[in-house]
């Protein structure tokens, strides 16, 4: 089996940039390690994940008036939220009680919103050091929801993953 095209769902994205020939082995390494370290050293409140079996039109309206974002559109009946955890506990009970169904995910942050902002700082930095050549294959990002092409800032994109929703849906 040969992949034509690559995708990578949060630290996939990468993973698809290795395989597409843009980083070697040692920096995928590298920057997924840093990566991992700043997310997990995050200060702040008390985060958390939700996963709600339905599109984002049904999700938002269980929302009212909570700071919670789209951490991920992963399929037609599956958007993930992001927020502190007080308010991502209400936002879970209100869509049970008009029946769509939650899943609390167990995560230690609310990764995918500006909550872990510091991580992605953390991360340019190693960025900054790391040499991204150009794409041998197709990739495209689930940051954007298109095609990476030549135009594309690497690093400013992984940069932002930290804090955009998956737009996996959008790249598949």
């Amino acid at each position: 089996i040969n992949a034509a095209v690559g995708v990578g769902h949060s630290l996939g994205e990468i993973t698809a940039l290795h395989w597409a020939g843009s980083i070697d082995e040692s920096s995928l390494l590298r920057i997924a390690r840093v990566r991992g370290r700043a997310m997990a050293e995050v200060e702040g409140p008390l985060g958390a994940m939700l996963s709600v079996a339905a599109d984002w039109q049904a999700v938002q309206e269980v929302l009212n008036g909570e700071r919670v974002v789209v951490a991920g559109l992963n399929s037609p009946l599956q958007t993930v939220l992001s927020g502190e955890a007080v308010e991502i506990n209400t936002v879970a009970r209100r869509a049970e009680m008009r029946g769509l169904h939650t899943t609390l995910l167990r995560v230690s942050h609310a990764f995918h919103s500006s909550l872990v902002a510091p991580a992605g700082t953390h991360l340019y930095a190693q960025l900054e050091r790391e040499e991204f050549g150009p794409l041998d294959r197709k990739v495209f990002s689930t940051v954007t929801g298109e095609h990476l092409n030549g135009n594309t800032d690497l690093r400013v994109l992984l940069r932002e993953q930290v804090t955009s929703p998956v737009r996996f849906m959008d790249a598949v």
